[in-house]
């Protein structure tokens, strides 16, 4: 759904950046997407998959405990690929880019680590480096999509309860309504260098008040 309802806002905003905006028109965009997306849904009902997700479990918790260490060494790889990415030449950067997102694998793999008892404080910790540095380049997509991914490994990992379940969508969607109510404007101010004295983090914040 972010491939529509992301791109409608992204149609609508009156600032356009140099390099993050839509390449093609709306009825061009939409005429593709739209079909594509609905044709995928009907795909994904009409097919359906003998994947046992408590086999998935078992599976992490065994992965994990073969290799203790590969949860570390992907964080690591994660933290080290965007900086690494700043010097490399451009035909590289977005070999780097990807390998940026392994810290979040190597964050979920941490969730299955038995008997470590800083798993939570990790994951948070990888969680808070992604968004104050989604809020310095003043884009949002890795922060939401990786939140969503990881929330889905903490169900499986926690058995969590139905009511908070919910409890912690309705929190995800809050977020993402209040990041999308001031985006537009934060951007304008970010990339048009309107910031003044204060930084990315205190405008972002300024903005949510």
């Amino acid at each position: 759904l972010q491939w529509i309802f992301g791109a409608h806002q992204s149609f609508n905003y009156e600032f356009q950046h140099y390099k993050y905006y839509m390449y093609v028109d709306r009825e061009a965009y939409m005429g593709i997407v739209v079909p594509g997306f609905l044709a995928f849904t009907v795909g994904v009902i009409m097919v359906k998959s003998n994947l046992d997700i408590r086999e998935v479990n078992r599976q992490m918790l065994k992965f994990v405990e073969d290799n203790p260490r590969a949860p570390l060494v992907l964080v690591s790889i994660g933290f080290m690929a965007p900086i690494v990415m700043r010097f490399s030449p451009q035909a590289l950067a977005f070999v780097f880019f990807l390998l940026g997102s392994l810290k979040f694998i190597g964050a979920a793999l941490w969730l299955f680590k038995p008997g470590t008892t800083n798993k939570w404080l990790v994951t948070a910790g990888i969680l808070l480096f992604t968004l104050l540095s989604s809020i310095q380049a003043g884009m949002f997509h890795d922060l939401l999509l990786w939140l969503a991914l990881l929330f889905s490994f903490v169900v499986l990992q926690t058995k969590m309860s139905i009511p908070r379940r919910i409890a912690f969508i309705a929190a995800g969607f809050l977020l993402a309504f209040l990041i999308q109510s001031v985006k537009a404007e934060f951007r304008a101010r970010l990339w048009e260098g309107l910031l003044a004295d204060q930084s990315p983090v205190e405008v972002f914040i300024d903005l949510i008040n």
